[in-house]
């Protein structure tokens, strides 16, 4: 990877004693990645006093050195056991578990998901606009070294509860399908907050990480054939206050659609 020195933000001046380590956040080489890295350091640095010193590292990766071959091609190339994923990550998950640099950004829906070993998806900030049908679309996914506790407890302070909830689902719903790249797979998800005996929501009371005391977590798939002839649709509705209670949830709608026979519809994995 070759290090961006360009600082993203600037810390107030320390004495020696105060010195912080600079955090080196990866991500992909492209302008978009740039942008999304560089304003979730804009927003770490604006929940934490003081503020690090954040420094950007880009890398290339096997999707973005051949525009040609077939994902499930390059997927063989990557090494990696989720289908047509791990080609967007794998050389930048390397170099975080080698601790040469602290954390990666990447859009969620580029990343496994089956992580490797070691990695931890630690954050989802804020989602975006996901009117694009793609899983896991609009949402940003921050990953972790498993050796580092300290940067998981630091980009934690931009997590927020319903888009990692909404995310967790998807991603365990295509997980659990066994989808990848090559399989014509569409989700919607939607986070409602619970209502309070009173009859108000939770809505004011929600903290920082937007995460109140949970809500009710809504997911709708649809596997078509390639020819876009055939639809299996399956959804579900459930509370959710917890990460595990999200995923069991994907679980659920992929069972769904599993029995009603959506395994037919996706084309054979390499």
């Amino acid at each position: 990877m070759s290090l961006d020195m360009n600082s993203c933000s600037k810390p107030q001046h320390k004495s020696e004693e105060e010195e912080q380590e600079a955090v080196i956040i990866g991500c992909r080489k492209s302008e978009l990645a740039l942008v999304q890295t560089r304003s979730i350091a804009s927003q770490l640095g604006q929940t934490l006093d003081p503020s690090p010193n954040f420094q950007i590292a880009t890398g290339s990766v096997v999707g973005d050195a051949d525009k040609q071959a077939p994902f499930a091609v390059l997927s063989k190339l990557a090494g990696g056991s989720d289908i047509g994923k791990s080609l967007w990550t794998n050389g930048l998950e390397v170099d975080l578990v080698a601790g040469k640099v602290h954390c990666l950004v990447h859009c969620l829906k580029d990343m496994p998901t089956t992580l490797p070993p070691h990695c931890l998806l630690g954050a989802i900030p804020e989602r975006e606009n996901c009117l694009d049908a793609v899983l896991g679309q609009g949402a940003l996914g921050i990953e972790v070294s498993t050796d580092r506790p300290d940067m998981l407890e630091l980009v934690r302070h931009v997590d927020h509860k319903p888009s990692r909830w909404r995310g967790l689902a998807e991603r365990a719903m295509l997980r659990s399908l066994q989808g990848g790249c090559s399989s014509p797979i569409g989700v919607w998800s939607s986070l409602e907050p619970l209502k309070e005996e009173n009859g108000s929501t939770e809505e004011t009371q929600r903290g920082r990480d937007g995460s109140g005391g949970g809500g009710s977590l809504s997911l709708r798939a649809t596997v078509v054939n390639i020819e876009g002839t055939s639809e299996i649709v399956a959804e579900d509705v459930a509370t959710v206050q917890c990460d595990e209670e999200a995923e069991q949830l994907g679980v659920s709608v992929a069972d769904m659609l599993i029995r009603k026979g959506a395994r037919s519809l996706m084309p054979k994995q390499f």
